[in-house]
């Protein structure tokens, strides 16, 4: 008769157990809300709405077709984001699924969304520099002094020099000298000796701009004596890093807007300008490969 009691005991136990795993496999999670996205280069940022309160939700399940890998993708999320790398802008929308599951695995109700990816970032890789040789007429300078033409900052001769006209020529932010490069560049190098024997008139404030017309213009890059060292000594040469221009350009415009002690003209011993070769991969070409 005991041993009746403890049988019963026992199977009751078992009933218990076999309807508390009942109870949780049917558990459904809550639904997520509000889908969004950031589009970064070469990246989307999902991002959506967890349930406020304690939330049933395990993870989300975020599926979508890769265009880079050719294949269909299954991402997971324990919060409520998930990076989606090594994306391209030029594959459109990408269209997700978005499903949370509960800790049982059960799946809830799925969210269809349409994303896009920012554009991939280009690798750019220098492989080469040339000094340009400029031959008559591809130097021009609205403002001069006399005979000291542009062309002498390209004489090797330190003693000679560029010199804007001191009076009754331009204002010195509506100077320059324009340059044909002789071919669109795309990225340069300039380089600079201020004049060798006189302490004022150098360079602190100026922007380099480029042009495919010499009428249309946009900056390049400005350069200072604060952001960019540009030295205001009789000897030491300014040396650029490599400068990338957002787009190509066949002529450089050369424009000071400021001097060491706020002269009305400026003037330099010698100048080099170099273009530079570049090898470009951009995800975003049609002809890229992935």
């Amino acid at each position: 008769m005991k041993l009746k009691y403890i049988f019963l005991a026992i199977s009751l136990m078992f009933a218990g157990v076999s309807c508390d795993s009942d109870d949780e496999a049917g558990i459904v999670p809550s639904d997520i809300s509000n889908v969004h996205s950031d589009a970064n280069p070469g990246q989307i940022v999902l991002r959506w709405d967890m349930p406020s309160g304690e939330s049933n939700i395990h993870y989300v399940e975020v599926d979508y077709f890769d265009h880079r890998l050719k294949k269909n993708v299954k991402n997971l999320s324990s919060c409520d984001s998930l990076l989606i790398d090594n994306t391209r802008k030029k594959y459109g929308d990408y269209e997700f699924k978005l499903t949370p599951v509960s800790f049982t695995q059960t799946p809830g109700n799925t969210l269809d969304y349409n994303g896009m990816s920012g554009p991939a970032p280009k690798t750019v890789t220098v492989v080469g520099e040339q000094e340009i040789e400029f031959g008559e007429g591809q130097i021009v300078a609205n403002s001069i002094s006399g005979s000291s033409g542009p062309y002498l900052m390209f004489d090797n001769d330190e003693s000679t020099i560029y010199h804007s006209a001191w009076r009754g020529g331009p204002k010195i932010e509506d100077a320059y000298i324009d340059f044909d490069l002789g071919e669109e560049i795309s990225a340069f190098k300039i380089n600079w000796l201020p004049r060798t024997n006189r302490s004022e008139a150098k360079v602190v404030d100026l922007d380099l701009l480029g042009s495919t017309d010499g009428e249309n213009w946009f900056l390049i890059k400005n350069l200072t004596k604060e952001a960019d060292k540009l030295p205001v000594d009789m000897k030491t040469w300014y040396k650029s890093p490599v400068i990338f221009a957002d787009q190509p350009f066949s002529k450089l415009r050369y424009q000071v807007k400021k001097t060491n002690k706020n002269n009305q003209f400026w003037h330099m011993s010698e100048m080099e300008i170099f273009k530079v070769e570049l090898d470009v991969i951009d995800p975003e070409s049609p002809d890229f490969k992935e």
